[in-house]
């Protein structure tokens, strides 16, 4: 190895990652603000409801993409959603007490292990983003009356492996973004039942507006001690795209 390529490993530094975020867009098409081009976007992350008819485009499990800034950007992507309405119709449901993402023997003591290789998570799974369509339990999972509606299973996964931003829509009521910041590594209790269950700290983050995205610069903390929630959703209840898409600044390692 010639003394150009030692210095270059030895000074190797992470990458300036932008990320557009949206979410329920139901077939339309116009945002709230046109996004300006020069916004440096490396990638768009589209949590679900993209049209009224289906289409996947990352199958469930983790995936590893290199960016076009050379950056390493790990992602766990499900398409699933507890159908909280029982409607026959809805698209990649599942049932309130099926637990698809925690390893078996990991979950709450109320769930029924319905996982597979690819949905579920593993304690040391490295991921910068989790993107879901529907909420963790008491993440910005608030319906119009109130009522919490996120997935507690997913919650537990969340909770267990802590990835820098997790990222989801579907309740369009919920659309926001907050910092959790995670207690000690300990054992994980029978139930999640609190909103506060493994948390020390919850931070509301506004996020600043930047040419038709609502922007947060994200220092996103490497030892797991934290994780960005966004809620993405960008449909109103008036049917149109009322709300704008996160644009998310932070730093990955190179690919």
């Amino acid at each position: 190895m010639s003394q150009t390529s030692i210095l270059s490993a030895a000074t190797m530094k992470t990458l300036k990652t932008r990320i557009l975020v949206l979410s329920d867009t139901h077939g339309k098409f116009e945002l709230p603000q046109p996004l300006s081009q020069d916004l440096g976007i490396d990638v768009v992350l589209h949590c679900g409801d993209l049209s009224e008819s289906g289409i996947t485009f990352l199958d469930d499990g983790l995936h590893e993409f290199k960016l076009k800034n050379n950056a390493k950007l790990r992602i766990y992507a499900s398409s699933a959603t507890p159908n909280s309405a029982r409607v026959h119709e809805w698209a990649f449901a599942y049932e309130s007490g099926q637990d698809r993402y925690n390893p078996e023997g990991k979950g709450v003591s109320y769930a029924r292990y319905t996982g597979a290789v690819k949905t579920v998570v593993a304690d040391d799974s490295e991921i910068d983003v989790m993107m879901t369509h529907g909420p963790p339990k008491y993440r910005l999972d608030r319906t119009e009356s109130r009522e919490s509606i996120g997935c507690p299973h997913l919650f537990r996964a969340v909770r267990r492996v802590r990835p820098r931003v997790h990222c989801f829509g579907h309740v369009h009521e919920g659309y926001g973004a907050e910092i959790v910041r995670w207690d000690g590594q300990g054992d994980l209790p029978s139930d999640d039942d609190g909103e506060d269950d493994g948390i020390t700290e919850i931070v509301s983050v506004v996020g600043l507006e930047e040419r038709g995205a609502r922007a947060v610069q994200y220092q996103g903390l490497r030892a797991r001690d934290e994780t960005l929630f966004l809620n993405a959703a960008t449909m109103s209840e008036q049917g149109k795209l009322a709300k704008m898409p996160w644009l998310v600044e932070f730093e990955l390692d190179p690919a």
